[in-house]
C-alpha cells in the first residue's frame, strides 16, 4: 500500500470515528441538560385567619414569604418544597414621654406581634400545561414573638428594643392551589393562588393590648396566653421558573 493510500485509509477511519462519536456527544449533552437544576421560586403575600382558640384571641394577620420548589422528575410533577413565611397579627404605636424627669421629650413606642414559620416537604403537581393545580405538605418550626421598640420618630434611629415574649412550636402545614402561566421562555412566569392549614399546636403568645393593660396595673407583669395557635392561610403570589 502506497503512502497516499495509507493516508486515505486513515482519513476514512477518522471520519467513521467522528460519525460514531456524534450520538455519544448528543447523549452526554442531553444527560447534562436533564441533570441541571430545575425548579421554581414563589414570592407571595399572605392573609392569615386564626381558627379555634387562636381565633378567640386574635383577629386576622397579614404578611408574606418566599418558597422554593426543586423539581425532581423530568415532567416537573414532583418537587421538594421549602418555604419561609412572616405573619404580623398585632401592632400598636403610641407617643409617650421619654421619662418622668424629661417630660418635654416624646418617643414612639411600637409593639409588634408576629410569627415566623419555616418548613420543608413534598409538592405534587396534578397536571401539566398553562394551568397547574398542586398539593403540598411541610414540616417545620413556628417562632412566635412580641417585640417593643422605642424610637424618636420615623426618620430617627431606634433608641432601644426588647423582646417581651418568645416561643417556638412544631409547625405542620398542608394545602394546595394552582398556578396560571402568563409568560413562557427560559424563565416562565405564573400567577399563584393557594390556601393552607397550619397546625402550630399549643403555644404561649401575647396579643395587642397585653402590655398596655399590664403597665396600667402599676407595672405588674403581663400574663401570656397559652392556647392552640392554628391558622388558615390564603396566599397570592408570582412564580418564576428556573432551568
Amino acid at each position: 500500500m502506497s503512502w497516499f493510500q495509507r493516508k486515505r485509509a486513515a482519513m476514512a477511519l477518522a471520519s467513521l470515528g467522528l460519525v460514531g462519536a456524534t450520538p455519544l456527544v448528543g447523549e452526554a449533552q442531553s444527560a447534562a441538560e436533564q441533570s441541571a437544576f430545575r425548579g421554581e421560586l414563589v414570592f407571595y403575600g399572605d392573609f392569615a385567619l386564626p381558627v379555634g382558640e387562636f381565633g378567640d384571641n386574635v383577629d386576622v394577620g397579614g404578611g408574606g414569604g418566599l418558597a422554593g420548589v426543586w423539581l425532581l422528575d423530568a415532567d416537573g410533577m414532583i418537587g421538594l418544597r421549602a418555604d419561609a413565611t412572616f405573619v404580623l397579627y398585632g401592632y400598636e404605636s403610641e407617643r409617650r414621654r421619654f421619662s418622668l424627669t424629661v417630660p418635654e421629650v416624646g418617643v414612639d413606642v411600637r409593639t409588634t406581634n408576629y410569627i415566623v414559620t419555616g418548613g420543608v416537604g413534598p409538592q405534587i403537581f396534578l397536571a401539566t400545561g398553562p394551568i397547574r393545580p398542586y398539593v403540598f405538605g411541610t414540616v417545620g418550626v413556628s417562632y412566635f414573638a412580641t417585640e417593643t421598640t422605642v424610637g424618636g420618630g420615623d426618620r430617627q434611629e431606634d433608641i432601644a428594643s426588647s423582646t417581651n415574649l418568645r416561643d417556638t412550636s412544631l409547625a405542620l402545614t398542608g394545602g394546595g392551589g394552582f398556578s396560571i402561566r402568563v409568560s413562557s421562555g427560559v424563565n416562565p412566569v405564573s400567577l399563584d393562588f393557594g390556601a393552607s392549614y397550619q397546625y402550630n399546636g399549643e403555644t404561649e403568645y401575647l396579643t395587642s393590648g397585653n402590655l398596655e393593660k399590664a403597665s396600667r396595673r402599676q407595672g405588674r407583669r403581663f400574663v401570656p396566653i397559652l392556647s392552640q395557635t392554628n391558622m388558615a392561610i390564603f396566599r397570592v403570589g408570582v412564580t418564576l421558573g428556573t432551568s
